[in-house]
This record gives C-alpha cells, sequence and structure tokens, in this order.
C-alpha cells in the first residue's frame, strides 16, 4: 500500500479494504490470507492469486506461527528468492522472537520444546546474546556475528527488495535482572534518509512489546516521527499514558509522538476479527 494512502485511513477501512481485498482475489477468507496480502502490498509484490496461493502453501506447511511465516515468505519473495522450507523456518524465527526454537508449534500454541524462557543450560554470552546493558558496540557485534556465522540471513539482509529497499532483520537475547528477553530488530534504511523505518520486537516471559517508528516520506513531515509500540497486554489507561511520556522521553526527538495500543506483532490489521480462522485445508 503506498505509504500516503495509508495515512488517510483509519483501522476501521483497513480491516474492511482488506477483507474485501482477500474476497476479490479468490483466497481463502482467513488470517492467513489477509496476513499474506498485507505483507506482499509491504514488500510492493504483485497482488497475484497464484503467487499468493503459493506462499500460502509454503506457509502451510512449516511449523512455524503463521504470522510469522507469512511475513518472512513474503519477504523473502519480495527479494526474488525461493527458500527451501528448513530456510523458510530459520527465517520466520529470526524475524519473530516468539517463535525461536520449538516453543511453539504451527498455531501459535505451546510446544513440547519449553516455552523458549527455561533453557538454563544455555551460555549468557554465546554468538547472539547480549548481558546487561544493549549498546551500540553489542548491536554492532551481533551484527559482525551474523555476517560471520549465518550466511543465509546475512545474504538476506544484503539483498534489496523490488521497491529497491533492503529490509533487514537481527535477532539476538538479551540478559538483564534475570530475564532473558528474545529480540529482534526489524530496520529499512529507506531509500530516502527521511523514509527510514525500525521495529524492535522484544519478547519476555510474560509481556510482548513492539516498538516500530515510522519515518514519514512526506516532505511536509519530514521532521517528524511517530512511534507506535504494541503491547501485549496492553496497560489499563493510567498507566497507559505514564509510560507513553517515559518512552518519549526516553526516544527524544527520534521517537516523535508515542502511542501504545495493544496488538500483536506485526501489522494490526493481520488480525481481522471479521476473517475466520485459518482453513488448512485450502
Amino acid at each position: 500500500m503506498p505509504r500516503e494512502h495509508a495515512l488517510l485511513e483509519t483501522p476501521q477501512t483497513r480491516t474492511e479494504t482488506l477483507a474485501q481485498l482477500v474476497r476479490s482475489l479468490n483466497l481463502s477468507p482467513d488470517s492467513l490470507s489477509a496476513a499474506l496480502v498485507t505483507f506482499a502490498r509491504h514488500f510492493s509484490l504483485p497482488l497475484d492469486p497464484v503467487l499468493l496461493t503459493k506462499l500460502r502453501r509454503e506457509v502451510l506447511s512449516l511449523k512455524t506461527p503463521r504470522e510469522s511465516a507469512a511475513l518472512a515468505a513474503a519477504a523473502a519473495a519480495g527479494k526474488g528468492v525461493t527458500l527451501t522450507p528448513e530456510a523458510l523456518e530459520k527465517y520466520a524465527a529470526a524475524i519473530d522472537p516468539d517463535a525461536r526454537g520449538d516453543q511453539k508449534d504451527g498455531q501459535g500454541r505451546e510446544g513440547t520444546g519449553g516455552n523458549g524462557f527455561e533453557q538454563k543450560d544455555r551460555q549468557p554470552e554465546s554468538p547472539g546474546d547480549i548481558s546487561g546493558q544493549v549498546t551500540p558496540e553489542s548491536l554492532k557485534r551481533i551484527r559482525d556475528d551474523i555476517d560471520e556465522k549465518d550466511p543465509l540471513l546475512s545474504l538476506l539482509n544484503r539483498l534489496p527488495g523490488k521497491d529497491g529497499e533492503r529490509w533487514m532483520v537481527y535477532p539476538f537475547q538479551v540478559s538483564a535482572g534475570g530475564k532473558r528477553f528474545m529480540v529482534s530488530v526489524r530496520a529499512a534504511p529507506g531509500i530516502g534518509k527521511d523514509d527510514a523505518r525500525l521495529a524492535v520486537d522484544i519478547a519476555g516471559e510474560d509481556r510482548r512489546w513492539l516498538f516500530a517508528v515510522n519515518r514519514p516520506a512526506s516532505p511536509q513531515q519530514r521532521d517528524t516521527a511517530e512511534t507506535e509500540v504494541s503491547v501485549s497486554p496492553l496497560p489499563e489507561l493510567p498507566l497507559r499514558e505514564v509510560l507513553e511520556r517515559e518512552i518519549q522521553e526516553v526516544l527524544g526527538p527520534l521517537g516523535g509522538r508515542v502511542t501504545l495500543r495493544e496488538s500483536g506483532p506485526f501489522l494490526a490489521e493481520c488480525r481481522n476479527k471479521d476473517l475466520p480462522s485459518i482453513n488448512e485445508e485450502v
């Protein structure tokens, strides 16, 4: 979807338009089709029923949570790459901190492999781990580790999409205060300096945060930014307003206006209440 059009839409009109679009493409009217259509538009893919049906089959063949698998499949297709099921699962796990390891089955339910936060034998300083405060130096080490030890993700991060933009993913873990957090940084530097976007997705034991910083491409708004923070579960209103102010103070001018909302990861319109659950037989 062109970004200037997205600024004119309300969540309700986005939901209605998405449901209509899914049906017009003769796709199964469920949340997976909605996710695939949304991510296809995000990565400038053609809304081709044949392509979307192919991506749908790829996603349904995986054990990864459906939404992260759909995002991974659309991102790879946007880069002109077809991944094996094993590679696609690995890419989805890098994208979605809640999908690391085998803690969930394909429906997002708890699996027999644990919840990903109870592995006591993991070394805190292994590649991809950060202990204590996250610094620019530790993030640079994560990037260098990926370039050196994860050729698949390193290659995908370097490949541009069909719109010329490079969409990059950097997964890692943070150990702090006796707790472990799975993190995924998803970044698109933008073709122009005012068109950059950044998402920091954090999964903890009992809460999930998604920080999404968007800089509008419009020249009239190039000095502004909006940060949407998706929290699950969402705090009550008084605490929510306090958190919005505190996050705004931490981010400073980079964050601009901060808004907390209840949502799952990725894009809110993918969780369409008007669409039934996934039909795996399609």
